[in-house]
């Protein structure tokens, strides 16, 4: 009986513990391993594109919401040019936001890194 009023006082502590998931989660950057074609992205004539995306997709970079169609986890896109080098993308589903990406080109061209934030789930 000891044990059963036990259990039955440990439940709601039980209940309300944290899972494996909460918190912050970190990138170990030195454990990704990239395979496969790389992703092409084009900014010319006030238009951004993604031509690897599949489908592909191209909008207009001026800061607003376009539809894009054929995508699981995005409607539409909004791309606005933060200066020469620095891109903001939004990726919308139902008129919230999924995806944030701000990607950065470095001034010879030769590398892009990006923050990136996910808000599924």
């Amino acid at each position: 009986m000891k044990r059963l009023l036990a259990l039955a006082l440990l439940t709601p502590v039980i209940a309300l513990a944290s899972t494996a998931f909460d918190g912050n989660w970190m990138m170990r950057l030195d454990s990704i391993k990239v395979s496969g074609k790389p992703d092409v992205y084009d900014l010319s004539n006030g238009t951004f594109s993604c031509s690897s995306c599949v489908p592909s997709w191209k909008v207009t970079a001026d800061g607003t919401e376009q539809p894009i169609s054929g995508h699981a986890y995005a409607d539409h896109e909004v791309v606005k040019v933060i200066d020469k080098s620095t891109v903001e993308l939004t990726d919308k589903l139902a008129g919230k936001t999924v995806n944030d990406a701000v990607i950065t080109i470095s001034a010879d061209g030769s590398r892009m890194s990006g923050k990136f934030t996910n808000y599924f789930g």
